[in-house]
């Protein structure tokens, strides 16, 4: 029987769940250490790699097999604009084709990201960046801070 295989988010998962994978997965392939989950969170979070080719310290056997298994996740800027305050609005591009916003506000002793977890608006209104508010409120992300892992630090603020 055919059975169909799943891609998951690697970024949705946490380093002990992709522990917990690599050393399940151990048992059937010999280079698949638990240890390799700190080397993907280094190459998906510092290095900021969007497939899993870029991963040079991790054997091809490895990233095929993650291939297999997952996809990376990643967002593109489709617009933004500047505030005379310093503050970064953004719409961020989701690879489903739909928009949330997203902005970064520079403080003197901190900074604050407000991220919108929704496509569009609930009370309808329209967004000034763009036409996004014609959609209704439609729960896209899991967490906000998928905006900031996926995204944030390619903004060049620092957050």
């Amino acid at each position: 029987m055919f059975k169909m295989s799943k891609l998951y988010n690697i970024k949705n998962w946490t380093r002990q769940n992709l522990w917990a994978w690599m050393v399940e997965n151990a048992e059937t392939q010999s280079k698949m250490q638990a240890f390799r989950a700190d080397q993907i969170f280094y190459w998906l979070y510092q290095q900021k790699v969007e497939s899993f080719a870029e991963m040079l310290n991790i054997s091809q056997e490895i990233r095929k097999m993650l291939e297999e298994h997952f996809w990376i996740s990643s967002m593109k800027i489709a617009e933004s604009q500047k505030s005379q305050d310093g503050s970064i609005k953004y719409r961020l591009l989701l690879e489903d084709g739909y928009s949330i916003e997203c902005v970064f506000m520079p403080h003197t002793n901190h900074n604050t990201v407000c991220v919108s977890s929704q496509v569009g608006c609930g009370m309808g209104y329209l967004s000034p960046i763009g036409a996004i508010g014609m959609y209704w409120s439609t729960p896209i992300l899991k967490k906000s801070s998928d905006v900031i892992e996926n995204f944030g630090f390619s903004l060049g603020t620092g957050f």
